[in-house]
């Protein structure tokens, strides 16, 4: 099998860690499978057979008995298997101490793109909590940003991780009990700015109500922000008229309207008094 490329790889992976093909039967993993269903690991399969190893599996160093724990890449390791590939690229990483195991997992548990929104928060939580417990003395947000660059290769903006830090410390738990779907089924829905306006309540129950229907009935940011206004009681000021500037005049009578911007989608015509054209 082809060597994945270099630029695949983490930079500490590039500096420090051996790097091998290593049998399937050779490998094993102590956590169970996670929610992988059986089209994603087909899919998995499908894409090593076309495009090859794009990316290294990371595992412990060999045990006494020769075996690799495996750490990071479950997905390919099933897909391989599925596809009957007898080996693959292993990165051997020796890991200080179980508290660097997690944050590589949660790290690449960050790099999946089919993760909602409430799932990728709660990865961020998690990873802040050891960070503050391993570096209490550094920025939690920018040494987040930090570890998952050098453990995926891509690093998320300070701004971002501080939302889902939020979205993680100030949704409750029965909101996030409600099954969202997967972005491959909704197209990412809901989105952060959903869950943002969520966040401005505070009871429990009623956060759970409205992503419910947030998620179910497909409310826009715009909807889900009206109906939080009205369990906040907030009343907001209808928006003030824009004169566009633009004349449009009756073919008829030949009076002059102004077109009139009153919000998103919807506009109206204003007479223009005591104006008439000539034909």
């Amino acid at each position: 099998m082809e060597r994945p490329k270099k630029n695949a790889l983490p930079r500490n992976v590039l500096m420090q860690d051996e790097f091998k093909l290593v049998p399937l039967a050779l490998i094993f993993w102590k956590s169970p499978i996670r929610d992988f269903t059986g089209e994603d690991v087909e899919n998995m399969a499908a894409s090593l057979r076309v495009h090859g190893q794009i990316e290294p599996i990371v595992c412990k160093p060999p045990n006494t008995e020769g075996l690799y724990a495996g750490v990071c890449g479950r997905l390919r390791y099933e897909g391989a298997l599925w596809a009957k590939i007898p080996e693959l690229w292993v990165c051997i990483h020796k890991f200080k101490d179980r508290e660097e195991v997690l944050e590589w997992q949660l790290a690449e548990n960050l790099h999946r793109k089919e993760l909602s929104v409430l799932e990728r928060a709660e990865a961020y939580a998690k990873l802040a909590q050891m960070r503050k417990k391993r570096f209490p003395e550094k920025s939690v947000v920018a040494g987040i940003a930090m570890a998952v660059e050098e453990l995926t290769g891509t690093k998320p903006a300070e701004r971002t991780v501080r939302k889902y830090l939020e979205i993680s410390h100030k949704i409750g738990n029965k909101a996030k009990r409600i099954g969202l779907p997967r972005p491959s089924e909704k197209a990412s829905f809901p989105k952060i700015s959903h869950l943002e306006q969520i966040c401005r309540i505070e009871d429990e129950d009623k956060q759970a109500e409205l992503l419910q229907k947030t998620v179910h009935r497909g409310w826009t940011v715009r909807k889900l922000k009206r109906e939080v206004n009205k369990k906040l009681g907030v009343t907001m000021a209808p928006p003030k008229p824009i004169d566009t500037g633009l004349i449009i005049t009756c073919p008829e009578c030949n009076e002059a309207y102004t077109f009139i911007h009153v919000e998103p989608g919807n506009h109206k015509l204003q007479k223009i008094k005591g104006v008439f054209t000539s034909k």
